[in-house]
Formats: C-alpha cells, sequence, structure tokens
C-alpha cells in the first residue's frame, strides 16, 4: 500500500501505511520523527491544540482514513 502523507504549518506532517500488525503513522515535528500505532499517540505528539484550523485538518484526515479501512482487512483471520 502507498503511503498517505498530511502536511501541515511549522513543518510538521503525519505519514501513514499498512503493515501485517495495522495501521501505523511516522510523525514529524520538531527535529524529531516517531513511529505510532494510534491517531491518539499522534495528537499527543504533534501537541496541537483543539480549536486550530491544523488540528481540525489532522481530525478530518484521520476519520477520513478508519471511514476508507475495511475491518476485514484491519482484523487477523480467526482460522
Amino acid at each position: 500500500m502507498k503511503r498517505e502523507t498530511l502536511h501541515l504549518p511549522k513543518g510538521m506532517s503525519v505519514e501513514t501505511g499498512r503493515d501485517s500488525n495495522g495501521r501505523y503513522f511516522v510523525a514529524y515535528a520538531r527535529n524529531a520523527s516517531v513511529f505510532l500505532r494510534s491517531a491518539q499517540e499522534v495528537r499527543r505528539f504533534l501537541k496541537l491544540p483543539a480549536s486550530t484550523p491544523s488540528r481540525a485538518s489532522l481530525d478530518s484526515w484521520f476519520e477520513s482514513l478508519a471511514a476508507g479501512d475495511d475491518p476485514a482487512e484491519l482484523s487477523p483471520d480467526p482460522a
């Protein structure tokens, strides 16, 4: 799967992709990058206030990713 990237102001960005363990995020901010597994961890790392347009676009992006995820692909095979 091709990675998707969201570019934010002040040089921040978030990339996402999927591997055998599910969705992952690579967040870049303040001369640091981290590998994270949940949207909540990304929000905590970026420290964007909820009232900013950047946070609104980030939340909207997370919602569009969640809507596009196929639940059958995310859950492991019970066999």
